[in-house]
């Protein structure tokens, strides 16, 4: 309808219909209110050039609308204004980046004022996504320096301003520094479903890994002062382990490449800066309280805390042996170690801690395995804790109600650190050392894990006869490839279930097993060890 097309793009009708979207209030009458918001996301481009236009540019009245009101915005409104701006940048991008090139300073104002509203934080990412966005064909050495400059938001400035709403605030300024923490993570490319177009050419990704970002990001955790809030570290945290995880260690071996992973900024700074006192406190410390299915309260884990252990899991899978060790020595894994036993009913986090050992044992290095297998005494507390979580399962729990408090995926595991420590075994009895030789360093009289298993030879010899080489027959399912931060993949191996697993591969860990440990030969080309085949449908995965 070309008239009504017409009328709807006049100036007076323009500016009428934005004046009711601005002075929408969320307590009242939306009707009015959604109308404009279909009309202005119909993208219909007479209306998108009203808006935009160099002539007209009516837009301006609502980032003015915003700077001047900020944090006032409800979820409806919001959505209606994303609706908009992301319409626009979708029907007519060159416009709309002319606009934003013009009026950058306003539009960053007025977006950054609003980052505790989901929708605007989306609106926002969809903006700097398109300044980004090189067309099709055009390769970066024929764009000109000038260009690059004059792009919308490719600075710098805009990474630094971001990073600055993480730290904005207290805890109840919760909202702006998750959301805020999200759009930073959306630029690095987690969790971002982007077009090849931008993924070739993100203009902002090198500034968020810069050294300067990552020191910015380091000093917000451990020396801010006041102390930034919890939620403030907690997005921070997250940050880091998405950048650390954008890295390419689990593609190449670092020493192939030359690539001395200690050394990449999300790495290097935010462990220089690290307050070890603070971070094992942090670790330690009390989690939040949450009901169960019995009804009783447990403690969680607490999202903080499980970004602190996420992002050491990635930084030991980097193998950045001069950064870890630092971590070991000064009791950051053992803090990280005790979780396993505080918190036995948390999955996920037993999985991140799983790569952490599975590195210290991989790595052969004498100063992690002691701190871990001597000081920290690993292998005996996971057998006492198995044995006493049997003997309460036995015995009901003693009321009838008991729910097991470890979870088949945490008892795997538990069984998977011991497969590694005897695989570990088997490899020093046989000579089998690294590949590059480090093992021939460590002598065999003061191996950490061979002096426990040694001292405790009775009880070890018992334990994987007697426990392990049963573990394949009487689990109940097999999971192969559980999608976790570990370069060699993992296969968690579950305990008994009222179901056996019919399609399970004849050559089961029994016949591996000979009295030492698992043998070379029951793994398979990615260094897990093989299990039979089963059918998706029936896996069940268990909530944290």
């Amino acid at each position: 309808n070309t008239r009504l097309i017409e009328y709807m793009s006049k100036k007076e009708t323009i500016a009428e219909m934005l004046n009711i979207l601005l002075e929408f209030d969320e307590e009242g009458n939306f009707k009015q209110a959604h109308v404009v918001a279909e009309v202005f996301s119909s993208g219909v481009e007479e209306i998108n050039a009203a808006l935009v236009g160099l002539d007209t540019e009516y837009i301006l009245q609502l980032f003015d609308h915003l700077v001047a009101n900020p944090r006032s915005l409800g979820s409806r409104k919001a959505g209606y204004i994303h609706n908009l701006l992301t319409t626009l940048v979708k029907d007519d991008e060159d416009l709309t980046l002319e606009f934003l090139n013009k009026h950058k300073d306003l539009v960053m104002k007025a977006m950054l004022a609003h980052l505790d509203q989901r929708a605007m934080a989306a609106a926002f990412k969809g903006l700097l996504f398109a300044g980004c966005y090189s067309p099709p064909g055009m390769q970066e050495e024929e764009e000109s320096a000038e260009n690059d400059a004059e792009g919308w938001a490719r600075d710098l400035a805009t990474v630094e301003a971001i990073v600055d709403k993480v730290f904005e605030g207290g805890d109840d300024n919760a909202d702006t520094h998750s959301n805020a923490s999200k759009l930073l993570r959306s630029l690095i490319g987690e969790g971002v479903e982007l077009s090849e177009e931008f993924a070739q050419h993100q203009y902002l990704h090198p500034h968020v890994s810069s050294e300067d970002i990552c020191i910015r990001l380091a000093n917000g955790i451990f020396h801010s002062s006041p102390p930034s809030a919890l939620s403030s570290r907690e997005g921070a945290f997250k940050i880091l382990t998405a950048l650390v995880g954008s890295n390419t260690f689990r593609d190449s071996d670092s020493d192939e490449s030359g690539v001395d992973m200690s050394e990449v900024p999300s790495i290097k700074y935010p462990c220089a800066a690290l307050n070890h006192e603070q971070m094992c406190a942090d670790l330690r410390g009390e989690g939040p309280q949450m009901p169960s299915s019995i009804g009783a309260t447990i403690r969680c884990v607490g999202p903080y805390r499980m970004s602190i252990v996420k992002y050491l899991a990635l930084v030991f899978s980097s193998e950045s042996l001069a950064v870890t060790r630092e971590l070991a020595t000064h009791g950051v894994v053992d803090a990280c170690l005790q979780l396993l036993f505080d918190y036995p009913w948390s999955s996920m986090l037993h999985v991140e801690i799983l790569c952490i050992v599975q590195f210290i044992i991989r790595s052969y290095d004498l100063l992690m395995q002691l701190r871990v297998f001597r000081k920290f005494n690993l292998l005996t507390k996971i057998l006492d804790f198995l044995e006493e979580e049997d003997k309460r399962n036995a015995s009901g729990g003693g009321g009838g109600g008991h729910k097991k408090v470890l979870t088949s995926t945490n008892r795997g595991c538990l069984y998977r650190i011991c497969l590694d420590v005897e695989l570990y075994l088997v490899g020093l009895s046989k000579g089998n050392g690294s590949e590059d030789g480090e093992v021939d360093a460590v002598e065999a009289s003061t191996c950490p894990i061979r002096t426990w298993a040694e001292k405790h030879k009775v009880r070890w010899q018992s334990f994987v006869i007697g426990t392990l080489r049963g573990v394949e027959e009487r689990q109940e399912r097999h999971l192969a490839g559980l999608p976790i931060p570990c370069p060699d993949g993992i296969n968690i191996i579950y305990d008994a279930g009222p179901q056996s697993n019919s399609n399970a591969s004849d050559f089961g860990l029994s016949n591996s097993m000979r009295g030492l440990g698992l043998t070379q030969s029951t793994s398979s080309d990615n260094g897990s060890p093989k299990t039979g085949d089963s059918d998706s449908g029936d896996m069940a995965w268990e909530n944290p």
